[in-house]
């Protein structure tokens, strides 16, 4: 897994806009459909604040030597698939630090200019942040600082089914799931499972129902989706999302929680009938990785690093 740590710069003016900047999709990258606050990676040899002056200039064209600059909020660190320029696709971990920039200019009177990775700028509001499409890390810096709603946050979700197809979010309730998963490596293979009615691999796992430990519903669920008996070990890796469930219709907010677990014997016959196949993987075949749920390349990249480091 690629690691970065990530500077970004929340520049007001004097008349209380923020400016966003839209990605040019020619030079790949994160977040491409989302508008983003200015920002970029920190490089070799430069402490943060050099970074932000730099990577803002880079991208809006404006000089913040002589503004007032704040740290807001570290963040804490946030994962996805990153495209690279030669089209290869990997998985990214981002440590962010976010900073208020305080321009003392009206928008109108500052000269910004798209450039570097922006395709496009855009003065705005804050009482309009809610009407752009955001990038995950920002819509949780503007829930904190209370720029955004958690109704208008929900709004900005992405629900994607088991297929990771997008699904609309409809008006109406939204449940509250926890899913567990085993990432279960053997001689350097995962051992995976396809669904009849899903295009994807998984790995194996499901929602915890009522009764059960995290425990509990690993067992259950590898021996439903892989006839497998798994001996459970430590926490890999933790995320909420937000999913669609096609068979119940149902929209969920979910706590995900993978597992690193061992094989014990020899897989089986699965007990659920709509498993079509059961099998491993190697962790070296980026065709098949690719065929997982971003999620689970995220948690399996975590494994990977874990396991190098001892």
């Amino acid at each position: 897994m690629l690691h970065r740590d990530i500077v970004s710069a929340v520049i007001l003016s004097a008349d209380n806009k923020l400016l966003f900047g839209k990605k040019n999709p020619q030079r790949g990258g994160v977040y491409l459909d989302k508008w983003h606050i200015p920002g970029g990676g920190i490089e070799q040899g430069e402490d943060r604040i050099t970074a932000l002056k730099r990577e803002v200039l880079e991208e809006a064209g404006i000089v913040i030597e002589g503004a007032a600059i704040q740290e807001l909020d570290s963040l804490g660190s946030s994962e996805t698939l990153k495209k690279l320029p030669t089209g290869e696709v990997v998985p990214l971990q981002m440590q962010f630090f976010v900073y208020l920039v305080q321009l003392s200019e009206k928008a109108d009177q500052i000269h910004a200019q798209a450039g570097d990775d922006f395709s496009e700028l855009l003065w705005v509001s804050q009482d309009r942040i809610a009407e752009y499409p955001l990038t995950p890390p920002s819509i949780s810096l503007f829930l904190r600082l209370g720029w955004l709603s958690a109704e208008q946050a929900l709004q900005q979700r992405t629900f994607r089914d088991a297929d990771e197809d997008i699904v609309q979010f409809t008006a109406g309730e939204i449940e509250w799931r926890v899913s567990v998963y085993a990432l279960v490596v053997k001689n350097d293979q995962l051992l995976v499972a396809k669904n009849k009615a899903e295009k994807l691999l998984d790995v194996l796992g499901g929602g915890v129902e009522f009764g059960e430990t995290v425990e509990d519903t690993l067992y259950r669920e590898a021996l439903e989706e892989g006839g497998a008996h798994i001996a459970v070990k430590e926490l890999i890796h933790s995320k909420v999302d937000w999913f669609f469930h096609r068979r119940k219709k149902i929209f969920y907010q979910t706590l995900q929680l993978f597992y690193r677990a061992e094989l014990v014997g020899q897989p089986e016959q699965p007990h659920d009938p709509d498993m079509e196949w059961t099998g491993f993987i190697d962790l070296t075949d980026r065709e098949k990785i690719a065929q997982l749920p971003v999620t689970v390349q995220i948690a399996v990249a975590k494994l990977q690093d874990m396991t190098a480091q001892g």
